[in-house]
């Protein structure tokens, strides 16, 4: 790791390029262990610069973190988010660079008078991190707007139409990790920017009605199952407002998690016992939302991207 740390310095200052980086910094739960070094390059040339040197060792391509645990430390892992900031407009489409925010990419539609990305807006995270999970609430989902994903596949740059892109609820084909997103376009539809802002705050008002709003939470834990709610589901089960260790399922929302001193293995554990439960009572297989690295040298695999559990957790979690 020593060379490759020497080999990107020279090319990426001290807040790209960040050595034995505590991971809880960069996770909504607000644990985890280290990663053996943390990239956050802030052009594409960069980007570029670092996938080639990390060509053939484990690594982790984070959005903003909001729906990701780390479940450990890192041995010669390495973690790379994107500093690509950058909104571009053309008539009444919008070009935003992976490493904005949705909500910066929502407040530069409403300064342009351009609507539409007002629910998607109110998700915490990355615009890339939202593409790769298909974020969405209150009925809207991104992929709703993306015209096309520019994205960086192992070999090339290259443009995917919508239609290419495999999207369905909370899932991509970047889900499974194979390509890199730089940025994707919007087709919104124009209005006046005081309409959008009146939407985008009733957006925010009913989130914090219906969801917690301390900090130490992954969002959604598990996705919702066809036709139920998995809030509904796991609240049945007896779970809300119960704690388990360190961890507490939420009193306002039963599908919310917070942190309040817990490790990874406290978060795992509870949602392994969340999910036996549903299970036993309803017949009904909860899946995962929240995307889980697994740690490296402790029986569990590295996952360039990953939404679920592999490893030490597959037997005890995922069956």
């Amino acid at each position: 790791m020593l060379d490759v740390i020497l080999h990107l310095s020279k090319y990426l200052d001290g807040e790209e390029l960040r050595p034995d980086e505590p991971l809880k910094k960069h996770s909504g739960m607000r644990c985890g262990g280290k990663a053996a070094l943390f990239l956050r390059p802030k052009s594409v040339e960069k980007l570029l610069l670092c996938l080639e040197a990390l060509r053939g060792k484990p690594r982790f391509v984070l959005g903003g973190g909001q729906n990701t645990l780390f479940a450990g430390d890192f041995e010669g892992g390495v973690v790379c988010t994107l500093g690509l900031k950058g909104v571009r407009r053309c008539g009444d489409r919008l070009t935003v660079n992976a490493g904005e925010t949705l909500a910066e990419a929502a407040a530069a539609a409403q300064r342009e008078g351009l609507g539409g990305l007002e629910a998607v807006g109110t998700v915490p995270g990355t615009f890339g991190g939202g593409i790769c999970m298909n974020a969405g609430c209150f009925g809207s989902q991104i992929s709703d707007l993306l015209t096309s994903v520019t994205v960086f596949d192992g070999k090339r740059i290259r443009t995917l139409a919508r239609e290419d892109c495999a999207f369905f609820y909370r899932h991509s084909l970047f889900s499974e990790g194979e390509c890199v997103i730089i940025s994707g376009e919007l087709s919104l539809r124009p209005a006046p920017p005081a309409e959008i802002a009146d939407r985008r705050l009733a957006f925010f008002r009913l989130r914090r009605q219906i969801q917690p709003r301390e900090g130490g939470s992954l969002g959604s834990v598990f996705k919702n199952p066809p036709g139920d709610f998995a809030g509904r589901l796991i609240e049945a089960c007896g779970f809300r407002g119960k704690r388990f260790r360190g961890v507490q399922v939420s009193e306002k929302h039963a599908n919310f998690l917070i942190n309040r001193s817990g490790t990874a293995d406290d978060v795992l554990a509870l949602m392994a016992r969340i999910r036996q439960a549903v299970s036993e009572k309803f017949g009904v297989d909860l899946e995962p939302e929240i995307v889980v690295v697994p740690c490296l040298g402790a029986g569990g695999s590295w996952q360039y991207a990953h939404s679920g559990l592999t490893g030490k957790w597959a037997d005890s979690f995922l069956r």
